[in-house]
């Protein structure tokens, strides 16, 4: 017979070396609303009910992106999208996702030069890059072509 353990022992129960200590958040349930607010609605009842703190803010949709990239991409894709729009809302341009500075034809040529080889800008690498253009060189997706999420 298993031993089913009381949940007073659990919550007594000495936490292992170097564990953080529980905390509570001080912000709302959120009740479904990550779910089923749009974009810029979640983005705005984030900023009201974190009082515009971009660092509690961040850790709520990084904590919904990390349990969900691998069971719902898309719902994590929605949550960095989130993220754009309370830089957005907040006025903080200088953390925005920047659209590449080339144009199509500019890219398509420098994916022409660098699969015959040759060097090009590093600049215009990671543009390829991102645009899913040219294969990734290193982390998760290395070797494959991938684009980079659109942040609108």
């Amino acid at each position: 017979m298993k031993h089913i353990q009381l949940i007073e022992e659990w919550l007594n129960e000495k936490r292992p070396a170097g564990a953080p200590e529980w905390k509570d958040s001080d912000a709302p349930d959120a009740e479904g609303r990550f779910r089923d607010l749009g974009i810029k609605d979640l983005a705005a009842w984030l900023i009201k009910t974190r009082d515009g703190d971009l660092k509690k803010i961040s850790g709520s949709l990084t904590q919904q992106v990390v349990f969900n990239r691998n069971e719902d991409p898309k719902y994590a894709e929605k949550m960095e999208k989130v993220r754009q729009e309370v830089y957005k809302q907040l006025g903080r341009e200088d953390l925005m996702e920047k659209d590449s500075p080339y144009d199509a034809e500019t890219l398509k040529k420098y994916k022409e030069e660098y699969e015959a080889g040759k060097e090009i800008p590093f600049g215009v690498k990671t543009s390829l890059i991102a645009q899913g253009m040219i294969p990734r060189e290193g982390g998760l997706n290395k070797g494959e072509k991938v684009k980079s999420p659109e942040y609108k």
